[in-house]
């Protein structure tokens, strides 16, 4: 039997915010609990926690094998779970909003109604059993993701990443997978794709690999299958990292994230005309291409069209070269302009930023990583448009704030 005493214990060292906040904690894990037991029986459960995540700096370059530098938040989705003795996974969530579901694990799965939370848990389920070869022994689980302690819904910090990585480590746990930290969190990140985004790995890495009071830079091109470079970095001391939401929605357009994933990929196929060793637009580097950065920022100007239209790309058989592995769902509007040039200047931009961060974390200088941040959110809200007023008037009264040493837009 389970006690809040016990699980106290348990777990006081992920949860490190004073004594309430813990407290918190145990009151809400002995729920799930309770729930857990009360609709599939008394017996051993297992319990899997993963948090959220804000990108530090480094946004949108993942999928464009560049650099990030996200931390682990203290806010989380939690599985409370029982392997099966068959292939079945049933679910049910703390909250009643969201409907049971069960499904049947195998390396092709149904998926539920477009925006349903179990298709975070069914595309975990397929990856892993395509993973395997074959069907995985299933699990009753139990979620908790309501806040005030799970990861916020819809607000740029990774709540569907939270739920994928979650239910990713319980069904590989279920399974005796034993899969090291890296190799978790690149299925999780494949298995993302199930619900039709095309994202990279950052996310997955970040809840996975995170650690309180650290940067992980991670670098998002494999060094090796599934072997990554990553570097955790204390965080300065004195300073917190504060994450304000604006109040307005965000939902998850997957049509214009791709949009943008197709962009940086027209980017980099035009660029590879005149440079061959550019695949990605992480190849558009000094390291790579032996120039400086402001020499990379004019090749950038003068390669790409600051727009070409949807029939261009269409005609010239760009999209058809580029645009082989996007979600089936995505659709080249041939009436469209696409803004080539804008989202290419961004990452190519944001990479070398991601670095001389990690340089000034290092030499803990939080001026000049805070000047760094500035320059990241400018480019994120002009090259590559995905500000809103609200979040500016936000930035503005964090910058009157006294010992703000930097603020940008995360998450979008």
């Amino acid at each position: 039997m389970i006690t809040v005493d016990t699980l106290g214990s348990l777990l006081a060292p992920a949860y490190s915010h004073g004594e309430d906040f813990l407290a918190e904690q145990c009151v809400r894990y002995a729920e799930a609990i309770r729930l857990f037991q009360e609709t599939y029986g008394q017996g051993p459960v297992r319990i899997y926690r993963a948090p959220g995540r804000v990108n530090l700096i480094g946004e949108h370059t993942d999928y464009n094998q560049g650099f990030v530098m996200p931390t682990a938040i203290d806010r989380d989705v939690v599985v409370v779970g029982r392997p099966r003795t068959d292939s079945v996974v049933r679910a049910r969530n703390v909250e009643e909003r969201y409907r049971e579901f069960e499904f049947e694990c195998g390396t092709s799965i149904a998926p539920g109604p477009v925006g349903d939370w179990s298709n975070y848990v069914r595309g975990a389920a397929q990856r892993l059993a395509q993973e395997t070869g074959g069907p995985l022994q299933g699990m009753d689980m139990v979620v908790s993701g309501r806040q005030p302690h799970g990861t916020p819904i819809g607000v740029g910090l990774s709540s569907s990443t939270s739920l994928t990585v979650v239910a990713t480590l319980a069904l590989s746990d279920a399974n005796e997978m034993g899969l090291d930290g890296q190799r978790l969190a690149e299925l999780a990140a494949q298995a993302e794709w199930y619900t039709g985004t095309r994202g990279g790995i950052m996310d997955q890495f970040a809840s996975v690999l995170g650690r309180g009071g650290h940067a992980l830079f991670l670098d998002c091109r494999p060094i090796a299958p599934g072997r990554y470079r990553l570097e955790r970095i204390p965080l300065p001391e004195g300073y917190r990292v504060v994450v304000c939401n604006t109040g307005v929605r965000h939902e998850n357009t997957r049509s214009e994230f791709n949009t943008r994933v197709f962009e940086c990929r027209v980017g980099a196929h035009l660029l590879s005309r005149r440079f061959p060793q550019v695949r990605y637009l992480r190849d558009v580097s000094a390291e790579t291409l032996g120039m400086t950065p402001s020499e990379i920022e004019a090749v950038v100007d003068e390669a790409l069209p600051p727009a070409v239209s949807g029939r261009d790309l269409i005609d010239q058989g760009i999209v058809a070269a580029v645009a082989g592995d996007m979600p089936t769902t995505f659709r080249v509007d041939p009436t469209r302009l696409y803004r080539v040039r804008q989202r290419c200047r961004h990452v190519v931009t944001e990479n070398q930023r991601v670095l001389d961060s990690m340089e000034a974390l290092k030499a803990k200088d939080v001026t000049w990583f805070g000047h760094l941040m500035e320059a990241a959110h400018e480019s994120v809200r002009d090259n590559y448009e995905v500000s809103i007023p609200e979040v500016e008037a936000m930035l503005e009264a964090a910058h009157s704030s006294p010992g703000c040493i930097g603020a940008r837009l995360t998450g979008a």
